[in-house]
């Protein structure tokens, strides 16, 4: 205890020369590891919120789970598949479902759409409850009985749609036909030909995804098997599961209970951008944690200085019988005390950055002319998501507080391997 007392106390009387309170090179070496904790810590919490934020999103979108036949061919006999589902352990519910492409046709424009023909029937009744939200922030209601069609903002802004226009869509069945009849230089057989449906906009929904609201429509199932030529069969049965978070099992069920048929779930249909944040989170960690390397260096050339200036002290210890612990003791511990206070200040500045973040967004959008959140593609990142877990506090502290402790035990053992008789003479001789 007395020897851990003594090297504290050395440690802390480097740290605070005579003639200041403490030490220009003691200051630079804790902004620079405060820095760096700042740094990542900021942009990893705004990187984990907004990975957060968009898996919520796609799951107030998208069913937790599409049950369809291989190469998503039309599932003819789905009644069956739909009785199956529905009754497996950890499904709240399921709906058969319609989906495809078709050419949306309003004042002269035509623009490529997906559909997807709904069933909000009885049976049916909770699973589409989450489109009834996003219409809900919109205008309208999630009608889509007979003619109704719902779709999206960035759609009805960008066509100048209003609620009760009629639109008309034109099936992309008819494309093959159409083909044929050209290579064969002949008119397309009327009879092979899908009629376009004429539908009324009864809703328009906000899903602050201008990616989703410019090209996904909403119609009933009926006219969906119209317009993709499905006679009474379906392109899949959607399921709702009760926690979409762990899909592993539930996955495995339900591809016991309809193979041979495809299970796919919504972390498997969206697996390439969930892997590129991941990767572009793993990158955003190796780049910023140089920093705090940078800031190891510079601890590193601060204890290299401080054991040169402190060569003679060094050799009257070992000569009076210091162990080679007392003599790394107080480098190391200068080291420690500096990653300490750094890694504190570091995440405390963080912690304050994050809480004013969006206040700090305004002034930078004031200051340079520029705001970047005022565009509709970039609605989903008004509130600029922030969410700081305790494992990326853990590895980033932790981190931190390695670096700057394996910075210092260099020097500190260079120091404990100086010869005192040697360290005494230069110094008297200095």
């Amino acid at each position: 205890m007395l020897k851990r007392s003594f090297s504290l106390f050395l440690s802390l009387r480097y740290l605070r020369p005579k003639r200041t309170f403490v030490s220009v090179i003691t200051i630079v070496s804790v902004l620079g590891v405060m820095l760096g904790v700042w740094a990542l810590t900021v942009v990893i919490a705004v990187m984990t919120g907004f990975n957060i934020d968009m898996r919520e999103s796609i799951l107030g979108f998208q069913p937790h789970v599409i049950v369809k036949q291989e190469k998503d061919d039309p599932m003819n006999d789905w009644e069956p598949v739909f009785e199956k589902v529905r009754t497996q352990a950890g499904v709240v519910d399921a709906a058969p479902f319609s989906y495809g492409q078709a050419v949306l046709d309003y004042d002269n424009r035509v623009w490529v759409v997906e559909l997807k023909g709904v069933k909000p029937g009885n049976e049916s009744g909770s699973i589409w409850k989450r489109y009834e939200t996003l219409v809900e922030k919109g205008q309208g209601s999630f009608d889509v009985e007979g003619d109704g069609v719902v779709i999206g903002r960035e759609l009805a802004n960008g066509f100048g749609i209003a609620l009760g226009d009629q639109l008309l869509l034109h099936s992309l069945v008819n494309g093959r036909e159409l083909l044929d009849a050209q290579s064969e230089s002949r008119d397309p057989k009327r009879d092979n030909l899908v009629e376009p449906a004429e539908l009324t906009v009864t809703g328009i929904y906000d899903a602050d995804r201008p990616d989703f609201e410019g090209k996904i429509l909403f119609v009933s199932f009926e006219i969906g098997q119209r317009l993709y030529d499905l006679g009474r069969g379906a392109s899949g049965i959607a399921v709702q599961v009760e926690d979409p978070h762990k899909m592993k099992a539930i996955k495995r069920s339900l591809a016991t209970a309809v193979s041979p048929l495809v299970v796919e779930t919504w972390t498997d249909r969206n697996k390439a951008l969930f892997d590129a944040v991941a990767l572009e989170r793993l990158n955003m960690y190796l780049l910023l944690f140089m920093i705090m390397v940078v800031a190891g260096f510079c601890i590193m050339n601060t204890m290299i200085t401080v054991t040169t200036q402190k060569r003679g002290e060094i050799g009257l210890m070992k000569a009076v019988g210091g162990t080679t612990s007392q003599v790394v003791g107080p480098f190391l511990y200068q080291g420690i005390i500096v990653g300490l206070v750094g890694t504190v200040g570091g995440l405390l500045l963080a912690f304050l950055t994050l809480l004013l973040r969006k206040s700090l967004a305004k002034l930078i959008a004031a200051v340079s002319g520029v705001d970047l959140f005022s565009s509709p593609a970039m609605r989903m990142l008004y509130e600029l998501p922030a969410k700081i877990t305790i494992v990326d506090i853990v590895v980033i502290s932790g981190g931190a507080f390695l670096c700057c402790a394996l910075a210092s035990l260099m020097p500190a053992y260079f120091a404990a391997r100086l010869d005192a008789a040697e360290a005494l003479r230069n110094e008297a001789v200095t």
